[in-house]
């Protein structure tokens, strides 16, 4: 039980990980997109 507890709480490190990467990709969008209006 130990063992897939550990595997549980990876898999969440992991998803945690991917979403704070995803939501950093959507703020570099974000900025990028503003940087385009203002030379625009």
């Amino acid at each position: 039980m130990q063992i897939k507890s550990n595997q549980i709480k990876s898999n969440q490190i992991k998803s945690n990980q991917i979403k704070s990467n995803q939501i950093k990709s959507n703020q570099i969008k974000s900025n990028q997109i503003k940087s385009n209006q203002k030379t625009g």
